[in-house]
């Protein structure tokens, strides 16, 4: 039973892998364009923080609210229809916004962009762990890390061409155009995803309509208590959650750095999103080529998260727009030597009948207190009089504050050196 999966997976560069990497490099550059695009037409539209937030908080709540569920569907439905079905949902209901856009009222505009941000958040629920708990059945578990830096790398190669081009095309063309490519990449990434192969392991009593509740309820269970059992991961899990949570703020708080603060327009957000997006391209490069030993990643790990949080404290003082790049850059690199190995130790470390459910618990916990973040961050940012410079020192020194916290726990230490590749 398991010869056709050793002979898929015989090497990196198999078929299946990259079918799975050409669509998900198409859909990033419509995600990235997308992502650039929505906030400054949301700023010029509304002029308001708090409206950002909840457009923010509408794609991501849906995501920490059904993340276990999502994961249980994945380890009992097929991975490859659900990644299929999800780029297919959103494709045609980004491209339905925009006909909106185009030939509905202008009331209609907000409200329509709410709904399509839930359901966005709610395939992205779904989406992200079928992905992540089928890379390990494409690709031998020494050649995680490999995999993971060009899946993640591609995603900053996009940003870096969508960032640095989309703030010029927002100009010239407006917000509805750069939508529409989204939608476009998303049908596009679909099409693409329906020639891969992944051979999947299901359980022994499949979900039906009649025990799909039971199943659902038992299931996801399960998954949060092999979650909560290990000390390590729980450890891990509960401080990304926490560092996502604090980090909210920058990201909202960053058009208007650059409209206030710097004095620039959207054409320098995207700039500073290449800077930081060519940098990660670096760290993705070197998490693909340099093998790190097990025993030296928690210094990798942990170090890289330090220093993310002191760039974030020294944004909030920089008042030079091209200062900010080397920063950004930085940053971007940084990001890469934390997310590659996290990533990678998860999948290598959890057995593949609860590797859904695992990545679906990891996508709530980190994802579930976004949303209220978002939430509050913009409500924040208008109480400060949107002096956001603020936000960026205290967000950092928080940022490092959690990091040398986790870091003193063993088993979260232990965890971190696992030799998953044995």
């Amino acid at each position: 039973m398991r010869a056709p999966l050793e002979v898929e997976r015989g090497g990196m560069w198999n078929r299946n892998f990259l079918l799975l990497w050409q669509g998900l490099f198409v859909s990033q550059i419509g995600t990235q364009l997308f992502s650039l695009a929505l906030l400054y037409w949301i700023l010029e539209t509304t002029g308001s923080a708090t409206i950002m937030g909840l457009v923010l908080m509408a794609a991501t709540l849906p995501g920490a609210l059904l993340g276990p569920i999502a994961g249980t569907l994945a380890d009992n439905l097929s991975r490859k229809l659900l990644i299929v079905w999800a780029d297919v949902v959103r494709g045609l209901v980004g491209i339905g916004f925009v006909l909106v856009l185009w030939y509905g009222k202008t009331s209609w505009a907000l409200p329509l962009l709410f709904l399509a941000q839930v359901v966005f958040g709610i395939c992205g629920a779904v989406f992200t762990p079928s992905v992540n708990a089928s890379l390990p059945e494409l690709v031998p578990k020494e050649k995680l890390p490999t995999a993971n830096s060009l899946l993640q790398g591609t995603n900053a190669l996009t940003t870096t061409a969508s960032f640095g081009l989309g703030g010029f095309l927002y100009a010239a063309f407006g917000a509805p155009w750069l939508f529409m490519v989204n939608g476009i990449s998303y049908l596009v990434s679909a099409f693409t995803e329906c020639f891969i192969t992944i051979h999947q392991v299901f359980p022994s009593e499949r979900i039906t309509r009649h025990n799909a509740l039971r199943k659902l309820r038992q299931e996801t269970v399960e998954g949060l208590a092999y979650v909560w059992n290990r000390r390590g991961l729980r450890t891990l899990v509960g401080m990304l959650g926490l560092i996502n949570f604090v980090i909210v703020p920058t990201s909202i708080a960053l058009p208007i750095l650059v409209r206030d603060v710097l004095q620039r327009g959207p054409e320098f957000l995207g700039i500073m999103g290449a800077c930081q997006a060519a940098g990660g391209i670096g760290g993705f490069v070197f998490s693909g080529i340099v093998k790190i030993p097990p025993r030296w990643r928690p210094s990798l790990v942990l170090t890289s998260m330090v220093l993310c949080g002191f760039v974030v404290m020294a944004l909030g003082f920089i008042t030079t727009p091209l200062l900010t790049l080397p920063f950004l850059a930085v940053f971007g690199f940084l990001l890469p030597l934390i997310n590659v190995n996290i990533i990678s130790l998860l999948q290598g470390t959890t057995p593949a009948e609860v590797r859904g459910r695992v990545m679906g618990v990891l996508g709530t916990v980190v994802l579930g207190m976004i949303p209220f973040a978002q939430g509050l961050s913009g409500v924040l940012i208008d109480a400060v009089d949107q002096r956001v410079s603020i936000i960026f020192s205290v967000v950092g020194g928080l940022f490092v504050v959690l990091v040398l916290a986790a870091s003193f726990v063993t088993e979260f230490r232990a965890y971190l050196a696992i030799d998953y590749a044995k």
